[in-house]
């Protein structure tokens, strides 16, 4: 793998130092594409990121830019949807932007990432955690966020620790997200515990009603229902959970650490759910520095990968000086090989394009809000 790597890398950097003999900056226009849903259930945490973009671009903007040029924001909506995504990925490719911060979902991100590539196109996703994203040989492809293999075997240590002789009821929404997230708690857990799922179900992203499912995990006598999938319906599922009597820990990935999971669910059924997320989300105090500053722009509350978004933009732009390029190829060899501080702490990237350190931990809904979780020793086995 790592000759391939190597092979790919040369053969690139050679088309790169061709390019860069012509005059690489060409106008020195840099532009930034942004794709992300914006309409449907998730058009708020993609308007976040972009305003997350534009709040660094505008930064950058306001000392001078890049190259001597201001820097713009291409907003795409992907419509959180692979095939329109892919459309996306062409459409930003044609209009040869500089770099592109996405997509929000992984099925979306791994839709384009082989139009990104094809066309050397620097892309670096805030929030899709599929393994896949950057798995093989994708040397201009980025992500500044944990990924799901580790994510899941963080759940699964975090539940066997704390509900060792817990009967586990498994559902996710058949995206890539979902499916090998949830895949991957179950295959820790089972190692862990030698057994198996009480109840493993499926449904698509357009299922609502969620009443028969929890009959289902009521009859099975599930203690644990594990959720792959975003919180829209990791919502309403938990509110047939709770509807049919079923007293059993909800358990989910990063896609339900949301505000409006707990607004959704309401406070007092969401109370004692547990998901995972970044170790800090507010990252370091330039984190925090970066929450008052998203306030005081856009006069609301950034969502959950906004700072991810943020840190994205900083990195494509830091590199891009750093390099004295836009081209992809020789922006991509220097983020391969520098450490970057940005709001969400330092990263340095492997040779995959994931982030060395990018740990998880887990969250608890309490009194309407998302606190650490109390060490898994202590905590109170499920009914």
């Amino acid at each position: 793998m790592a000759k391939r790597f190597l092979l790919t890398f040369l053969i690139l950097s050679i088309v790169s130092s061709m390019v860069l003999l012509v005059g690489c900056f060409g106008s020195k226009a840099v532009t930034i594409g942004v794709a992300v849903p914006l309409s449907g259930e998730d058009k708020d945490e993609g308007e976040s990121i972009v305003n997350a973009v534009q709040l660094c671009v505008d930064e950058w903007n306001n000392q001078g830019g890049l190259f001597g040029k201001p820097i713009k924001v291409i907003t795409k909506d992907d419509k959180e949807n692979a095939e329109t995504a892919l459309i996306v990925a062409s459409e930003l490719c044609k209009e040869k932007v500089s770099a592109v911060i996405g997509h929000y979902t992984s099925s979306c991100t791994i839709a384009g990432r082989d139009k990104y590539f094809e066309n050397r196109v620097l892309m670096i996703t805030p929030s899709s955690t599929n393994p896949a994203v950057t798995d093989g040989i994708y040397p201009t492809i980025f992500r500044v966020c944990g990924r799901d293999d580790a994510q899941g075997v963080t759940a699964a240590q975090y539940v066997y620790k704390a509900f060792p002789d817990a009967k586990v009821a498994l559902l996710h929404d058949e995206s890539r997200y979902g499916k090998d997230l949830s895949d991957r708690f179950l295959s820790e857990f089972s190692s862990l515990s030698k057994s198996e799922s009480v109840l493993y179900k499926h449904f698509d992203r357009s299922i609502s009603d969620f009443s028969q499912i929890a009959k289902e995990i009521k009859e099975k006598g599930a203690t644990v229902v594990y959720f792959g999938g975003l919180f829209t319906q990791g919502a309403e599922l938990l509110k047939a959970i709770r509807k049919e009597g079923s007293t059993a820990t909800f358990v989910s990935g990063d896609g339900c650490y949301h505000p409006l999971f707990i607004e959704k669910a309401t406070p007092q059924l969401a109370e004692g759910s547990l998901v995972t997320f970044a170790a800090n989300p507010e990252g370091t105090p330039e984190g925090k520095e970066f929450v008052k500053k998203y306030r005081a722009k856009f006069g609301k509350e950034p969502k959950p990968y906004s700072l991810y978004a943020y840190s994205a933009t900083y990195v494509a732009l830091k590199a891009m000086q750093m390099a004295n390029t836009k081209d992809s190829v020789a922006v991509s060899a220097l983020i391969h090989s520098e450490t970057f501080e940005t709001p969400i702490g330092t990263l340095k990237f492997d040779k995959k394009g994931d982030p060395e350190s990018a740990p998880w931990s887990i969250w608890k809904v309490q009194n309407g809000t998302f606190v650490p979780a109390p060490n898994p020793d202590i905590a109170v086995a499920p009914q």
